[in-house]
Protein backbone atom coordinates (compact mmCIF):
# COMPACT_ATOMS: atom_id res chain seq x y z
CA UNK A 1 0.00 0.00 0.00
CA UNK A 2 3.12 2.50 0.75
CA UNK A 3 4.32 1.56 -2.64
CA UNK A 4 1.21 2.00 -4.64
CA UNK A 5 0.39 5.38 -2.73
CA UNK A 6 3.77 6.62 -3.21
CA UNK A 7 3.51 5.76 -7.21
CA UNK A 8 0.35 7.41 -6.80
CA UNK A 9 1.98 10.56 -5.62
CA UNK A 10 4.54 10.99 -8.10
CA UNK A 11 2.23 10.33 -11.07
CA UNK A 12 -0.29 13.11 -9.34
CA UNK A 13 3.02 15.36 -8.84
CA UNK A 14 3.63 15.07 -12.29
CA UNK A 15 0.52 15.43 -13.69
CA UNK A 16 0.18 18.58 -11.80
CA UNK A 17 3.82 19.78 -12.85
CA UNK A 18 2.57 19.18 -16.40
CA UNK A 19 -0.56 21.68 -15.82
CA UNK A 20 1.08 23.98 -13.91
CA UNK A 21 3.53 24.43 -16.51
CA UNK A 22 0.83 24.25 -19.84
CA UNK A 23 -0.99 26.81 -17.70
CA UNK A 24 1.87 29.28 -17.49
CA UNK A 25 3.21 28.64 -21.04
CA UNK A 26 -0.61 29.44 -21.99
CA UNK A 27 -0.26 32.79 -20.33
CA UNK A 28 2.76 33.83 -21.30
CA UNK A 29 1.68 33.36 -25.09
CA UNK A 30 -1.45 35.49 -24.79
CA UNK A 31 0.52 38.28 -22.98
CA UNK A 32 2.93 38.24 -25.61
CA UNK A 33 0.13 38.26 -28.36
CA UNK A 34 -1.24 41.14 -26.46
CA UNK A 35 1.79 43.19 -26.28
CA UNK A 36 2.58 42.33 -29.75
CA UNK A 37 -0.95 43.43 -30.91
CA UNK A 38 -0.07 46.78 -28.89
CA UNK A 39 2.99 47.11 -30.74
CA UNK A 40 1.15 46.58 -33.79
CA UNK A 41 -1.07 48.86 -33.46
CA UNK A 42 1.17 51.54 -32.34
CA UNK A 43 2.66 51.45 -35.38
CA UNK A 44 -0.36 51.23 -37.19
CA UNK A 45 -1.16 54.88 -35.20
CA UNK A 46 2.20 56.41 -36.16
CA UNK A 47 2.02 55.25 -40.03
CA UNK A 48 -1.34 57.36 -39.74
CA UNK A 49 0.18 60.24 -38.50
CA UNK A 50 3.09 60.17 -40.59
CA UNK A 51 0.52 60.22 -43.81
CA UNK A 52 -1.33 62.67 -42.49
CA UNK A 53 1.69 65.02 -42.23
CA UNK A 54 2.63 64.18 -45.52
CA UNK A 55 -1.33 65.13 -47.22
CA UNK A 56 -0.78 68.57 -45.10
CA UNK A 57 2.88 68.91 -46.69
CA UNK A 58 1.16 68.36 -49.81
CA UNK A 59 -1.99 70.44 -49.69
CA UNK A 60 0.06 73.35 -48.33
CA UNK A 61 2.90 72.98 -51.10
CA UNK A 62 0.15 72.73 -53.57
CA UNK A 63 -1.48 76.14 -52.31
CA UNK A 64 1.55 77.62 -52.21
CA UNK A 65 2.10 76.67 -55.77
CA UNK A 66 -1.44 78.14 -56.78
CA UNK A 67 -1.18 81.40 -54.98
CA UNK A 68 2.86 81.49 -56.92
CA UNK A 69 0.88 80.41 -59.97
CA UNK A 70 -2.12 84.32 -58.84
CA UNK A 71 1.22 85.67 -57.94
CA UNK A 72 2.87 85.22 -61.87
CA UNK A 73 -0.44 86.31 -63.40
CA UNK A 74 -0.75 89.35 -61.76
CA UNK A 75 2.78 90.14 -62.38
CA UNK A 76 2.40 89.35 -66.21
CA UNK A 77 -0.51 91.42 -66.60
CA UNK A 78 1.01 94.55 -64.52
CA UNK A 79 4.09 94.11 -66.98
CA UNK A 80 1.57 93.68 -70.12
CA UNK A 81 -0.18 96.85 -69.11
CA UNK A 82 2.76 98.98 -68.13
CA UNK A 83 4.39 98.33 -72.05
CA UNK A 84 0.69 99.61 -73.39
CA UNK A 85 0.75 103.21 -74.83
CA UNK A 86 -0.91 105.30 -71.90
CA UNK A 87 -3.51 108.46 -72.06
CA UNK A 88 -1.60 111.68 -71.59
CA UNK A 89 -2.85 113.90 -69.03
CA UNK A 90 -5.14 116.44 -70.57
CA UNK A 91 -5.85 118.69 -67.25
CA UNK A 92 -6.24 122.52 -68.14
CA UNK A 93 -6.57 122.29 -71.60
CA UNK A 94 -9.38 123.00 -73.88
CA UNK A 95 -11.40 120.36 -76.02
CA UNK A 96 -9.78 121.57 -79.07
CA UNK A 97 -6.11 121.38 -77.56
CA UNK A 98 -7.15 118.07 -76.12
CA UNK A 99 -7.89 116.77 -79.41
CA UNK A 100 -5.17 118.35 -80.93
CA UNK A 101 -2.95 116.49 -78.44
CA UNK A 102 -4.43 113.23 -79.00
CA UNK A 103 -4.36 113.09 -83.14
CA UNK A 104 -0.43 114.61 -82.67
CA UNK A 105 0.19 110.94 -80.66
CA UNK A 106 -1.77 108.93 -82.94
CA UNK A 107 -4.58 108.20 -80.67
CA UNK A 108 -8.01 107.61 -82.70
CA UNK A 109 -11.32 108.65 -80.20
CA UNK A 110 -13.92 109.84 -79.85
CA UNK A 111 -15.38 112.27 -77.23
CA UNK A 112 -18.37 113.56 -74.96
CA UNK A 113 -18.72 116.63 -72.93
CA UNK A 114 -19.96 116.77 -69.18
CA UNK A 115 -19.39 120.12 -66.69
CA UNK A 116 -18.83 119.97 -63.31
CA UNK A 117 -17.85 122.85 -60.64
CA UNK A 118 -14.27 122.63 -60.23
CA UNK A 119 -11.37 125.57 -58.76
CA UNK A 120 -9.98 125.30 -62.58
CA UNK A 121 -10.91 128.44 -64.91
CA UNK A 122 -14.49 127.64 -67.01
CA UNK A 123 -14.59 125.90 -69.85
CA UNK A 124 -11.12 123.81 -69.55
CA UNK A 125 -10.95 120.32 -68.59
CA UNK A 126 -11.24 118.86 -64.71
CA UNK A 127 -10.55 115.17 -65.48
CA UNK A 128 -11.32 112.42 -68.01
CA UNK A 129 -12.63 109.20 -68.26
CA UNK A 130 -10.70 107.13 -68.33
CA UNK A 131 -8.05 108.94 -66.11
CA UNK A 132 -4.79 110.22 -67.44
CA UNK A 133 -1.64 106.88 -67.54
CA UNK A 134 -4.81 104.22 -68.11
CA UNK A 135 -3.62 102.12 -70.59
CA UNK A 136 -5.10 103.08 -74.16
CA UNK A 137 -7.16 100.20 -76.32
CA UNK A 138 -5.26 98.26 -79.36
CA UNK A 139 -7.95 97.23 -81.40
CA UNK A 140 -10.70 100.01 -80.83
CA UNK A 141 -11.25 103.35 -80.79
CA UNK A 142 -11.11 105.32 -77.31
CA UNK A 143 -13.85 106.37 -75.80
CA UNK A 144 -13.50 109.03 -73.70
CA UNK A 145 -15.42 111.72 -71.61
CA UNK A 146 -13.97 115.61 -71.38
CA UNK A 147 -15.31 116.77 -68.04
CA UNK A 148 -14.99 120.76 -68.46
CA UNK A 149 -15.01 123.52 -65.53
CA UNK A 150 -18.22 125.35 -64.40
CA UNK A 151 -15.57 127.46 -62.24
CA UNK A 152 -17.02 128.75 -58.67
CA UNK A 153 -17.38 132.21 -58.44
CA UNK A 154 -20.41 134.04 -57.55
CA UNK A 155 -21.78 136.38 -59.57
CA UNK A 156 -24.81 139.09 -59.53
CA UNK A 157 -27.74 138.28 -62.09
CA UNK A 158 -28.11 141.72 -63.62
CA UNK A 159 -31.29 143.06 -65.79
CA UNK A 160 -30.83 141.45 -69.40
CA UNK A 161 -34.06 142.07 -70.82
CA UNK A 162 -33.40 143.73 -74.25
CA UNK A 163 -29.66 143.02 -74.13
CA UNK A 164 -28.63 140.30 -77.04
CA UNK A 165 -28.98 136.47 -75.47
CA UNK A 166 -25.73 135.69 -77.38
CA UNK A 167 -23.28 137.57 -75.63
CA UNK A 168 -25.19 137.00 -72.28
CA UNK A 169 -25.30 133.55 -72.32
CA UNK A 170 -21.08 133.44 -72.93
CA UNK A 171 -20.68 135.55 -70.31
CA UNK A 172 -22.80 133.62 -67.83
CA UNK A 173 -21.36 130.43 -68.92
CA UNK A 174 -17.93 131.70 -68.70
CA UNK A 175 -18.62 131.36 -65.19
CA UNK A 176 -20.25 128.66 -64.57
CA UNK A 177 -24.24 129.50 -64.58
CA UNK A 178 -25.87 126.97 -66.77
CA UNK A 179 -27.59 128.69 -69.48
CA UNK A 180 -30.84 127.28 -70.97
CA UNK A 181 -32.37 129.54 -74.01
CA UNK A 182 -36.49 129.18 -74.42
CA UNK A 183 -38.42 130.89 -77.05
CA UNK A 184 -42.07 132.93 -75.67
CA UNK A 185 -43.81 135.74 -77.22
CA UNK A 186 -42.72 138.91 -75.79
CA UNK A 187 -45.07 141.34 -73.75
CA UNK A 188 -44.89 143.94 -76.15
CA UNK A 189 -47.17 145.81 -78.29
CA UNK A 190 -44.27 145.86 -80.80
CA UNK A 191 -44.17 143.56 -83.47
CA UNK A 192 -40.39 144.17 -84.45
CA UNK A 193 -38.59 142.89 -81.40
CA UNK A 194 -34.69 141.85 -82.65
CA UNK A 195 -34.23 138.15 -83.08
CA UNK A 196 -31.68 137.88 -80.04
CA UNK A 197 -32.91 139.91 -77.66
CA UNK A 198 -33.59 138.89 -74.07
CA UNK A 199 -37.12 139.78 -73.43
CA UNK A 200 -37.15 137.75 -69.93
CA UNK A 201 -35.20 135.76 -67.27
CA UNK A 202 -35.59 133.34 -64.62
CA UNK A 203 -33.86 135.09 -62.15
CA UNK A 204 -33.98 138.36 -60.82
CA UNK A 205 -32.29 141.01 -61.49
CA UNK A 206 -29.51 141.42 -57.97
CA UNK A 207 -29.69 137.70 -57.07
CA UNK A 208 -26.19 135.89 -56.77
CA UNK A 209 -26.00 132.34 -58.58
CA UNK A 210 -22.54 130.24 -58.43
CA UNK A 211 -21.10 127.55 -60.60
CA UNK A 212 -23.38 125.14 -61.56
CA UNK A 213 -26.90 127.18 -60.95
CA UNK A 214 -28.97 127.68 -63.92
CA UNK A 215 -31.06 130.80 -65.31
CA UNK A 216 -33.65 130.67 -67.99
CA UNK A 217 -33.22 133.57 -70.69
CA UNK A 218 -36.51 134.00 -72.92
CA UNK A 219 -36.11 134.93 -76.22
CA UNK A 220 -38.70 135.85 -78.81
CA UNK A 221 -40.48 133.11 -80.31
CA UNK A 222 -38.64 132.15 -83.29
CA UNK A 223 -38.93 129.66 -86.11
CA UNK A 224 -34.89 128.31 -86.53
CA UNK A 225 -34.14 125.52 -88.26
CA UNK A 226 -30.95 122.90 -87.85
CA UNK A 227 -28.52 123.58 -90.65
CA UNK A 228 -26.87 120.99 -92.59
CA UNK A 229 -23.81 120.40 -91.28
CA UNK A 230 -22.95 118.13 -93.54
CA UNK A 231 -22.57 120.30 -96.55
CA UNK A 232 -18.71 120.66 -96.54
CA UNK A 233 -18.31 124.27 -95.09
CA UNK A 234 -19.22 123.06 -91.27
CA UNK A 235 -16.46 122.48 -88.49
CA UNK A 236 -16.49 121.53 -84.54
CA UNK A 237 -16.14 124.43 -83.76
CA UNK A 238 -18.94 125.97 -85.59
CA UNK A 239 -21.14 123.26 -85.09
CA UNK A 240 -20.16 123.38 -81.03
CA UNK A 241 -21.15 127.27 -81.27
CA UNK A 242 -25.09 126.75 -82.88
CA UNK A 243 -25.13 124.08 -80.10
CA UNK A 244 -24.14 126.13 -77.07
CA UNK A 245 -26.14 128.87 -78.54
CA UNK A 246 -29.62 126.20 -78.30
CA UNK A 247 -28.94 124.37 -75.64
CA UNK A 248 -28.02 120.85 -77.45
CA UNK A 249 -26.18 118.36 -75.88
CA UNK A 250 -23.77 117.49 -78.77
CA UNK A 251 -21.57 114.17 -79.27
CA UNK A 252 -18.53 113.72 -81.54
CA UNK A 253 -17.41 111.26 -83.46
CA UNK A 254 -13.92 110.41 -85.57
CA UNK A 255 -13.46 108.53 -88.88
CA UNK A 256 -11.60 107.61 -91.61
CA UNK A 257 -13.71 109.98 -94.42
CA UNK A 258 -11.11 110.53 -97.62
CA UNK A 259 -14.09 112.30 -99.65
CA UNK A 260 -14.75 114.79 -97.04
CA UNK A 261 -11.78 117.23 -95.76
CA UNK A 262 -9.90 116.37 -92.98
CA UNK A 263 -11.50 118.68 -89.81
CA UNK A 264 -15.15 118.78 -91.64
CA UNK A 265 -18.40 117.38 -90.44
CA UNK A 266 -19.63 114.67 -92.90
CA UNK A 267 -22.50 112.91 -90.80
CA UNK A 268 -25.02 114.26 -88.64
CA UNK A 269 -28.03 112.32 -86.68
CA UNK A 270 -30.50 113.25 -83.73
CA UNK A 271 -31.00 117.05 -84.67
CA UNK A 272 -31.79 117.11 -88.86
CA UNK A 273 -31.49 119.26 -91.11
CA UNK A 274 -35.05 121.83 -91.43
CA UNK A 275 -36.18 120.53 -88.28
CA UNK A 276 -37.69 123.37 -86.03
CA UNK A 277 -34.58 123.92 -83.11
CA UNK A 278 -35.40 122.41 -80.21
CA UNK A 279 -33.35 123.02 -76.54
CA UNK A 280 -32.46 119.80 -75.54
CA UNK A 281 -32.38 117.88 -78.19
CA UNK A 282 -28.94 115.02 -78.59
CA UNK A 283 -27.07 115.27 -81.81
CA UNK A 284 -24.48 113.76 -83.10
CA UNK A 285 -21.84 114.21 -85.42
CA UNK A 286 -18.99 112.37 -87.37
CA UNK A 287 -15.82 114.51 -88.88
CA UNK A 288 -13.63 113.18 -90.89
CA UNK A 289 -9.98 112.33 -90.43
CA UNK A 290 -7.40 111.29 -92.66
Amino acid sequence: MENIDKKTFIIIAVVLFFLVAGVTTILIVNSNKKTAEKVEEKQQETKNDTSKDSSKKEDSSSKTDKKDDKDKDKDKEKEEDNNLPKLPDLTGMTVEEATAKLNSERIASDFTIQREDSDLKSGVIVRTEPKAGSPLPTEEKLQIIFYLSNGKKKIVIEDYEGKDYKEVKKYLEDRGIKVTLKQKTPDYERTDVPDGMIVDQSVAAGKELKSGDSIILYIPKLNVKYPNFTDGTYRLADVQKFCDQYDIKLTVLYDEVTTYEDGLVFYQDGCMPGEEVKAGCEMTIKIAQH
